[in-house]
């Protein structure tokens, strides 16, 4: 789980996700060719227990839905971290702006006189 307030952890956990999600999403496919009589077996820890073949095809859509609302849940959070961001920045630049400090950008009011963006 990446920290709260990182959004470079929020789009490293996004980028991993994503990965995760397009390798499970050949496993489907994979599973659809086989035949009703195949044999499947899923790996726990070090041994290939053997799995029927409904079940597969069952934890694995399971699967590849959790890891959708996971990157749904990942980018919901990071575009808020981003705006919480961009909202800062204006606080910090009208903050700036009001001591006369640098990278202030003063606006004409219309009015003869200047205000902080």
């Amino acid at each position: 789980m990446p920290c709260h307030s990182c959004v470079l952890c929020y789009g490293t956990h996004l980028l991993a996700s994503t990965l995760h999600s397009l390798f499970n999403f050949c496993t489907p496919q994979e599973l659809n060719r086989l035949e009703d009589d195949a044999n499947v077996f899923k790996l726990i820890g070090p041994a290939l227990i053997r799995q029927d073949l409904v079940e597969a095809k069952s934890n694995v859509s399971k699967r590849i839905e959790y890891i959708k609302n996971e990157a749904d849940r990942s980018d919901s959070q990071l575009k808020n971290l981003e705006s919480k961001n961009k909202e800062k920045e204006g606080e910090v630049r009208r903050g700036r702006c009001r001591r006369g400090g640098a990278g202030c950008s003063w606006a004409e009011d219309g009015k003869g006189g200047r205000t902080c963006p």
